[in-house]
Order: structure tokens, then C-alpha cells, then sequence
């Protein structure tokens, strides 16, 4: 099972501001490309307060990013919940089978009961395994879930740290004709997160499911 997730694993690459290649201070040539759009007249007032272009197109970068990361998540996990779907129908094919019973007490009726008594000694021994196997997936899925959560917040905070910056710009020259201290950033529907919440939560059910029908449930929940 891939457990590295490396992606997640480094600082977000999330798009700042022009120059970012060069070796000057990103905050300073971000202070000033607030002031340059500010004295260019940039600054856009809404009902819930301004926008600029850099705004918009730091936004709609961001929003790639966060989409892009839920969408390389979603790739990472096809593989362990592919196998999550076929141990869970192997599961739920043993948990619905029921031990075959013998009466009588003839040679056949004693050699059939000690065949089924061995084969539900095999089908045991494979639900638990088939638990074990269920439970590191949840794990690994739970696992990847707060990596990726700790990855979009840290996109979060750069893209807050760049705009705080670019903002600082914007008040140096515009001061009070500009109502709010912070901008207002707006972001669309996270196409990515609504696709992965939607896998994440039916494979985490599914499990739980089965963890609880197989006498696997979690102690917290006993």
C-alpha cells in the first residue's frame, strides 16, 4: 500500500506574485505591487468589500491548488480503496455464510461435520485477517485525510501571509478610501473536496460497517 503521499509531504507551491523567481524580498515586491495597483486605480468595491485583479488571480490560483491536491489524493487512494471494495465483498461473503449442519450419527453424518467444522475454522481465520487488512486501510485513509487537511491550511496561511502583504501596499496609498483593513477573499465550490469528502465518507462507512458486523468495532464505541 503507497503510504508516502509525498506531495503532501512538502510546503504548498501555491502561485504568489510576480518575481517570485528572482532574489528579492517577496514581501516587499508584493507591499509594492498593492501600491503600484492602488495608484493604477485597481481596487474594485463590492458589498462586502474591495477586490483587485491580483486578488482574483490569487484566489483562482489557490483554488487550483486546493482542487489539484484533492485530486492528487484522490489518485493516491484509488488503489488501497479498490482493495478496501474486494476484501469487503470476500467479508461479506463469509459473514453471510452460515455453518452447514449434520445430524445423525452415522460415519458420513460425523466426517461431514468435521469437514464444515474445518472449513469454519478456515473462514474464521480469513474474517480476521480480512479485519486486519480493513483497518489499516481506515487507517491509512484517516491518515492521508489529515495530512491533506494540514497541507490546504498551510496554502491557507501562505496565501493569507502574501495577500496581508500586497494589502499593505493597497493602505500605504489608498488609507482611508479603502473600507476594510483585510480583503475579502472569495473562493467557488472546491469541485476536488466534494468529490473526495464523498469517496472518503462511503469507504469509511462501508468499513465500519463491516469492522462492526465482523466484532471488530472500535473500543471508544463499546
Amino acid at each position: 500500500m503507497n503510504n508516502g503521499l509525498h506531495k503532501l509531504q512538502k510546503p504548498p507551491r501555491v502561485k504568489r506574485t510576480i518575481g517570485i523567481g528572482f532574489p528579492f524580498n517577496i514581501s516587499f515586491m508584493e507591499k509594492k505591487t498593492g501600491e503600484r495597483d492602488s495608484k493604477e486605480n485597481q481596487i474594485r468595491s463590492f458589498d462586502d468589500g474591495e477586490r483587485t485583479p491580483w486578488l482574483s488571480a490569487r484566489t483562482e490560483s489557490y483554488e487550483k491548488y486546493v482542487n489539484s491536491t484533492y485530486a492528487y489524493v484522490i489518485k493516491e487512494t484509488e488503489e488501497p480503496i479498490q482493495e478496501a471494495s474486494k476484501l469487503l465483498t470476500e467479508l461479506n461473503t463469509i459473514l453471510g455464510t452460515a455453518p452447514l449442519s449434520f445430524d445423525g450419527d452415522d460415519e458420513e453424518s460425523i466426517r461431514q461435520r468435521r469437514l464444515e467444522a474445518a472449513r469454519q475454522t478456515k473462514r474464521d481465520e480469513r474474517k480476521e485477517e480480512l479485519l486486519i487488512k480493513l483497518t489499516e486501510i481506515k487507517e491509512f485513509i484517516e491518515n492521508a485525510d489529515e495530512k491533506l487537511l494540514h497541507h490546504i491550511e498551510m496554502a491557507g496561511n501562505i496565501l493569507s501571509v502574501h495577500t496581508s502583504n500586497y494589502w499593505r501596499g493597497i493602505l500605504k496609498v489608498s488609507g482611508a478610501d479603502v473600507r476594510t483593513v483585510t480583503p475579502v477573499l472569495e473562493f467557488g465550490d472546491f469541485e476536488g473536496r466534494i468529490k473526495y469528502e464523498e469517496r472518503k465518507k462511503i469507504l469509511i462507512s462501508r468499513i465500519d460497517q463491516a469492522l462492526e458486523r465482523g466484532g471488530c468495532a472500535d473500543e471508544k464505541d463499546e
